[in-house]
């Protein structure tokens, strides 16, 4: 089993790597799968993936994901033949995670030198997290944080009564 860690990895490097280890029958488990990153100009990226997300209707497809893991998963998919059976066990034994789970924390990742990003520029790329999040992911990062709080007596006040209006006090004192 590999233990990828895709930090600062390009996406499409990395699914094709990925994709052709698993054809061979590698269990693949890739961790941090928010930091790769998507090469190109942000409005580029988001018009792309954008376009990716709204074709279709929501009753057919295609089903594009929003999540950062899933959209590297999606990618991987691309580079195997997914309809056919190898493709389908490939792609079944690749699992891929936002962050690192507890049962891969204490086992050693590697890192791929020829996926890595170097010396792009930092305005010539966008992390797949940053990416999921213009898509409207409801990751772990934007869930609200609870915070606990100490109870506190309930004190009643009494809400305070409108006044009437001045042609109301005359009828009501008439009916008295």
């Amino acid at each position: 089993m590999k233990i990828i860690d895709a930090t600062d990895l390009k996406v499409g490097r990395l699914a094709s790597l990925m994709a052709q280890e698993a054809l061979k029958g590698e269990t693949i488990r890739i961790v941090n799968a928010d930091k790769a990153v998507v090469t190109g100009t942000r409005s580029d990226i988001l018009t792309r993936y954008r376009f990716k997300r709204d074709v279709g209707s929501r009753y057919q497809g295609p089903f594009y994901p929003r999540t950062a893991d899933r959209i590297v998963k999606r990618s991987i998919r691309g580079m195997l033949p997914y309809k056919k059976q190898r493709g389908r066990d490939a792609f079944q034994r690749i699992r891929t995670y936002i962050g690192v789970p507890e049962e891969l924390a204490k086992q050693k990742t590697e890192t791929l030198e020829s996926a890595n990003v170097g010396a792009i520029e930092k305005r010539l790329y966008m992390t797949v997290g940053a990416l999921a999040k213009e898509l409207g992911a409801k990751t772990y990062e934007s869930a609200p944080k609870t915070k606990t709080v100490e109870a506190k007596p309930e004190v009643k006040k009494e809400a305070p009564k409108a006044e009437a209006k001045p042609e109301e006090k005359k009828e009501e004192e008439k009916k008295e």
